[in-house]
This record gives structure tokens, C-alpha cells and sequence, in this order.
């Protein structure tokens, strides 16, 4: 694991690498263990581009939920890139626990916060909504996905097998989801859709 540029401006590097930022780059510190997501896989570092590209210009999201969060990589990434709110949630306590000491590690937990709350009982709505899950648990949970989205916000959704787009797409879109953008990466897809 050695410092990675997954985006215009964000790198992602182990803590026990030393990487000097350039000019406009975003750095995140994200050590490899327990919990899924330290950036090397398509689906993390698609969304990690759409994130990037979300945050470079305005208005972007403040409030942002990170559902399925594992190392939290998405959600301090948008901390860090603008977000002044944000929830991840993790139906694992091992995830949970690696997430918040990664936002403090990352000097944003006074923004990010990770929790075991389902979804369905998270409170309030949200700009933009993240989930890197499978595509069949996000068409299982598209009903309380959709629920906490703001209107006018917007839900990026990966972890997706290419062959499985379509049909995640099409049960987003009957709950009156549009699409904005997909992107695909080796066999995975990423979706980013409105409502």
C-alpha cells in the first residue's frame, strides 16, 4: 500500500507513508484492516471520482449519508471536501469503530460520525446519499435510500456487477429516480441518479 491519486484531487495513503500534498490535492488516510474500503477497488475509487467531482463546484452537499460506510473512506472524503454534516452507517461494530477513528485520524470528526443505526431510523434527509453495498441489497433497500434524500439531492450507488446496471438503474428510476451519470470500471458500475 503506497500513497494513490483516485481523482483530481484526492490521494489516498496509508499513515505509515510519508506523501507531501500538491497543490489542491485532498489527502486520506485510510490504513488497510478490517473494514471494507482502503480506495484500490473500481467500485471505491468511481465513486470516489464522482465525489470529487460533486464537491468541485457549487452548490454541493452539506449533508451527506454514507450507508454501508466499512472504513468511512466516502464520507471523510466528502468531509473533507465540503460537507459540513455527515452520517456513515455500518451494521457492523467492528466498522463503526475503524470509521470514527479514521475521521479522527483524518481531522474530520467533528463533521463525520459513524454509527450502527438502520437506515430506516437514521433522522432527517440528506443532499446526497452513498451507497457502496451489491446491487441486491440496494434494490432491497432502494424504498428507505430513497425516504432520506432530500428533494433535489442526490444518491450515488455502487457496487454494482456491470450486468446488473440496467436493472438497478430501472428499480431507482420506478421509485422516481432520474440519472444523472453511470460509469463503469472492470466488471462494476456506478450510478449517481436525482429525485
Amino acid at each position: 500500500f503506497k500513497p494513490v491519486g483516485v481523482s483530481r484531487r484526492l490521494v489516498i495513503r496509508p499513515s505509515w507513508e510519508s506523501y507531501e500534498a500538491q497543490s489542491g490535492e485532498t489527502i486520506l488516510i485510510i490504513d488497510p484492516g478490517q473494514a471494507f474500503g482502503t480506495g484500490t477497488h473500481e467500485t471505491t475509487q468511481m465513486c470516489l471520482q464522482i465525489i470529487d467531482d460533486l464537491y468541485a463546484s457549487e452548490p454541493h452537499p452539506r449533508h451527506v449519508l454514507d450507508v454501508g460506510t466499512g472504513t468511512g473512506i466516502l464520507g471523510i472524503a466528502t468531509a473533507k471536501l465540503g460537507a459540513t454534516e455527515v452520517l456513515g452507517l455500518d451494521n457492523d461494530p467492528l466498522a463503526v469503530e475503524v470509521c470514527n477513528e479514521n475521521a479522527s485520524v483524518n481531522g474530520v470528526a467533528n463533521i463525520f460520525r459513524a454509527t450502527d443505526t438502520p437506515v430506516e431510523k437514521a433522522v432527517g434527509t440528506f443532499d446526497l446519499v452513498i451507497a457502496n453495498i451489491i446491487a441486491e441489497i440496494l434494490t432491497d433497500m432502494k424504498g428507505s435510500l430513497l425516504a432520506r434524500l432530500a428533494p433535489g439531492g442526490r444518491i450515488l450507488l455502487s457496487g454494482i456487477l456491470d450486468e446488473k446496471a440496467g436493472w438497478v438503474r430501472e428499480e431507482f428510476e420506478a421509485e422516481g429516480a432520474k440519472l444523472i451519470e453511470e460509469r463503469r470500471s472492470g466488471q462494476w458500475a456506478a450510478l449517481l441518479l436525482s429525485r
